[in-house]
């Protein structure tokens, strides 16, 4: 995937690239002659998936391990890993999900995924809502023509063509 860092210095990558990004690095006139969509997870299988992404990422290394266990509050007392088994995972995702709560009361912990350049619509955290991967400079409007659900991705194939 095509990389760069824009004006600020974000990094934005082709792979996981927001609207935004796409209409500022490829042009606005090359967006509206696009045909453009967007696939969204239910919330929940979001989660469960951000959860155990980032328990494997926290396993890789220990420099990886601080950038994604403090404010995301990964567990790394090896209570849980990617090889638990399925029980002790459900627990853990559950505990996670209730430390979240806790930890950020006033929503300021988005349940989002950590940036890909979504940085620029938020100062107060560094997670992104699936709206801000879908909006244009603003953050307020959406400007992919359409917006498909993971869950029925297979009902939806044959629109896309």
């Amino acid at each position: 995937s095509a990389k760069w860092n824009d004006n600020d210095g974000v990094l934005h990558r082709t792979f996981h690239l927001t609207a935004h990004a796409h209409i500022v690095h490829y042009g606005r006139s090359v967006w509206n002659d696009a045909v453009t969509f967007a696939i969204v997870r239910h919330p929940l299988a979001r989660q469960v998936s951000n959860f155990f992404f980032l328990l494997h990422q926290s396993e890789i290394t220990k420099r990886q391990r601080r950038n994604t266990t403090n404010d995301r509050l990964i567990p790394t007392d090896g209570s849980v890993t990617s090889e638990s088994p399925d029980e002790v995972k459900i627990r853990a995702f559950h505990e996670w999900i209730a430390n979240l709560y806790e930890a950020y009361p006033n929503g300021h912990y988005l349940f989002g995924s950590k940036g890909h350049g979504n940085e620029v619509y938020s100062t107060t955290t560094f997670n992104a809502t699936q709206t801000s991967w879908l909006v244009d400079e603003t953050g307020q409007a959406i400007v992919v023509e359409r917006v498909i659900q993971l869950e029925e991705l297979s009902n939806s194939n044959s629109s896309l063509s």
